[in-house]
């Protein structure tokens, strides 16, 4: 009978498991970087990835200005244990201006009016009436 291998059985598949946690530098790097850019206020509340190999870390996504671009590298590049920065963001000016536009928008529109009686409601109200009468006669007849 064969045994099913279990999902940490090196012999088996031949390959080792990657490190996790503080075993791995990289892992850690990434947390450092990554606490870096989300406790500045000036980058804190942008849309960046990042990824960490051997050292180098690889910043994407988007960013509002061109400055903020070039802050969330060098707030990279002053952690401890990075070796290089690839920085790959890019810009969407005027996003955050844009959505608040919008939102300034619809909470300046007035309410909607209240629907104006069409023919549906007469015929509603018919057609209601109308099975209540069946009902009663068909109840009383009886």
């Amino acid at each position: 009978m064969m045994m099913w291998p279990m999902p940490d059985d090196d012999r088996f598949f031949g390959w080792q498991q990657p490190q996790r946690g503080a075993g791995n530098p990289d892992v850690r790097l990434a947390y450092d970087v990554a606490q870096r850019l989300v406790t500045d206020e000036r980058i804190g509340r942008q849309r960046i990835v990042l990824e960490v190999q051997h050292g180098v870390v690889l910043l994407t996504g988007s960013v509002d200005t061109p400055d903020t671009r070039e802050l969330a590298g060098a707030v990279a590049r002053e952690v401890p244990g990075v070796r290089d920065v690839s920085n790959a963001l890019h810009t969407v000016e005027g996003r955050t201006d844009e959505f608040e536009s919008i939102v300034a928008t619809l909470a300046d529109e007035s309410p909607a009016r209240p629907p104006t009686p069409s023919l549906l409601t007469p015929l509603l109200l018919l057609s209601i009436l109308f099975i209540v009468v069946t009902a009663a006669t068909a109840l009383l007849g009886r």
